[in-house]
């Protein structure tokens, strides 16, 4: 991930970020209905790199990487 960083790959920190979100969704459930559909959509930005759910999960909020 840092190299991602470090190199500006915005398209690879995307990744990063929808891996972390499926993993805490499937591996450890704190995601939940309303959060999942937000990711979901946020494909359809244009230029959107990648999300994630933040906080302390079971809903809350996310975080979008997304082309200025």
């Amino acid at each position: 991930m840092l190299d991602s960083i470090y190199n500006n790959n915005k398209r690879s920190c995307g990744e990063y970020l929808l891996e972390s979100h499926n993993s805490l969704r499937d591996l450890y459930n704190v995601s939940c209905k309303e959060i999942d559909f937000l990711i979901k959509e946020s494909f359809k930005i244009d230029g959107w790199y990648g999300g994630r759910i933040m906080g302390g999960g079971f809903g809350g909020q996310i975080i979008n990487l997304i082309k200025p």
